[in-house]
């Protein structure tokens, strides 16, 4: 099976706008500088914009949310949004500790939804990605989330993405570590006796029709290397996870129009080679042109999903109405037609000659990246993908995440 690619964009213009601006380190608290915009300026902050009729501009405000000066961001124009151009506002490189978590804090007002990021990048992959949805606010609102524990990368910055005309005003951004107190050392004790420790049980979603969230998927997944399924994984609608999707994703809870937040954590990779992941559905398995599938296009961004290596680290979302309908498509007013569910893994950079689905030649593929993929498997990871309603806030991974996964683990070809 060959996955069709569209609108892949190759992320060097992120690169190459990230790695001009200049380092801030802060060796206690906040590690951003002029946050507060008390400088009477913006510097050290900026915008990064391209696009054809693209434009926007950055100055100081006298509307402050505290102190005398606040951040002011204006989206005049807009004809070239993301994938095809962007508009950023963004912080200054940072230098945070390595393994640290660290909250993140700013308040604001808009007259548009926008969306929050903190990356983490290489020179050659994105190895961390948190986003936030922010929504429009005509009063001041404060957003604050936990990022972390940070991996080892030397361009680390905070930014804010627009895709509509917009006015920003910002104030009082804040980076600020926890502080982890040095443990002394420990007087020895007696060994008690053991105390058997429960099975943990895996996370209940919520029940009933009326419900804002469910859990599509939460497991650990290793590919192997010699599976002729190469990077794909899937789950059939025989699968109990099955047993916790509606019928119909639109009414009397529109998740077609929510978002499916997604969170990849690499747990073993024998190289940090970048990789993407993209999300499928399938109600067939038709020949073209019956297909019924439908696909996300996170990795086609501007700023493409992607992470490296053991212990890198992707969370954001994507919404099902901008999933890419092939053929024939899928409406899920019928959701209980769906055949499976699944995900494959993309050489999202071209390491191997072929930006595509890591995908074997029993299964349509070409000899690349096939051939290329020791730079990737065996890889191990865990996926936890949750649906949230249009209109509600994600309530957090910590609600779905569970210990052991509650769909358990899987190798190989499944």
């Amino acid at each position: 099976m060959q996955l069709l690619i569209i609108g892949l964009l190759i992320s060097s213009t992120l690169t190459s706008i990230n790695i001009l601006a200049p380092q801030v380190t802060a060796a206690t608290g906040d590690l951003l500088s002029n946050g507060n915009f008390e400088a009477g300026s913006a510097s050290p902050w900026r915008m990064a914009i391209s696009g054809s009729g693209n434009t926007a501009v950055l100055t100081v405000t006298s509307d402050a949310y505290r102190g005398s000066y606040a951040g002011r961001i204006a989206v005049t124009s807009c004809t070239s949004p993301a994938p095809n151009g962007y508009i950023a506002f963004n912080s200054p490189m940072l230098k945070p500790t390595v393994g640290e978590t660290y909250t993140l804090t700013f308040t604001y007002k808009a007259s548009a939804a926008f969306d929050a990021f903190f990356l983490c990048q290489t020179s050659s992959s994105q190895v961390y990605n948190k986003q936030v949805a922010c929504s429009a606010s005509s009063v001041w609102k404060t957003v604050s989330f936990k990022v972390g524990p940070l991996p080892s990368a030397p361009y680390n910055w905070f930014t804010l993405r627009f895709n509509s005309l917009n006015t920003v005003v910002i104030d009082e951004v804040s980076l600020v570590g926890s502080t982890v107190s040095p443990n002394p050392t420990p007087t020895p004790t007696p060994k008690p006796t053991p105390t058997p420790v429960p099975t943990p049980k895996p996370t209940t979603p919520p029940s009933g029709s009326g419900a804002k969230e469910f859990l599509i998927r939460d497991e650990i997944h290793t590919f192997t290397y010699d599976s002729n399924a190469g990077g794909w994984h899937f789950w059939y609608n025989t699968a109990p996870s099955f047993n916790r999707y509606p019928d119909n994703w639109f009414d009397p809870v529109n998740f077609w129009d929510g978002r499916i937040y997604t969170r990849w954590e690499i747990l073993e990779q024998p190289t940090n080679t970048p990789v993407a992941f993209q999300v499928v559905f399938w109600n067939n398995l038709a020949s073209s042109p019956n297909k019924e599938e439908m696909f996300d296009r996170s990795f086609s961004q501007l700023y493409p999903v992607r992470q490296g290596g053991k212990g890198s680290v992707s969370e954001y979302y994507t919404v099902l109405h901008d999933y890419i309908q092939w053929e024939k498509g899928i409406d899920l007013h019928e959701a209980y037609k769906l055949l499976r569910i699944g995900f494959c893994a993309i050489d999202v950079t071209g390491a191997s000659g072929v930006k595509t689905s890591i995908n074997s030649p029993a299964w349509g593929g070409g000899s690349e990246p096939w051939n290329s993929r020791s730079l990737w498997f065996p890889m191990k990871l865990r996926v936890t993908m949750v649906a949230v309603a249009a209109g509600t806030t994600f309530s957090g991974w910590s609600n779905w995440a569970s210990t052991p996964p509650t769909d358990g683990t899987s190798i190989g070809y499944s």
